[in-house]
């Protein structure tokens, strides 16, 4: 550890399994998309849009193609979200709804004698491209 700190941060080097992961991944692309995409998984939702994001960067890394190869879905419906080179399709949380509700609620709880309530918020799908249509299989995968 001290020769670390002696030759400094920017010497040192990858952890050994993001090396192996790297390795992994190149052997994969020089055998040829055939096997990486029997490999993929058909989506992946993500827990937010940001993170969405990373998805879409690693499909282009690895070759594949949203959504013709990989359906990618977020949550937030962050303002970006729409203006991606595949536009992303988000779960949308009414938010200022949410707000709007725990205010009112917050305040009930001050009032002798109130009743304690369950409240569900239903959240929107926004359907953009990154999901490809539904029942659409021209794009997608094959069933083989």
């Amino acid at each position: 550890m001290a020769d670390v700190v002696r030759r400094g941060a920017s010497e040192i080097p990858p952890a050994p399994a993001e090396s192996a992961r790297r390795r992994c991944q190149r052997r994969r692309l020089r055998r040829g998309s055939g096997a990486l995409h029997r490999h993929a998984p058909s989506a992946v939702v993500c827990v937010n849009d940001l993170v969405a994001l990373g998805a879409f960067r690693a499909t282009q890394r690895l070759g594949l193609r949203v959504p013709a190869d990989v359906a990618i879905i977020g949550h937030d419906d962050i303002e970006f979200s729409a203006s991606l080179g595949v536009p992303l399709t988000s779960v949308r949380e009414p938010t200022y709804e949410m707000g709007q509700l725990a205010a009112r609620m917050l305040l009930e709880e001050l009032k002798p004698g109130h009743k304690h309530r369950h409240v569900v918020c239903r959240p929107e799908l926004v359907v953009r491209e990154s999901s490809g249509e539904p029942g659409d299989t021209s794009a997608g995968r094959s069933s083989s």
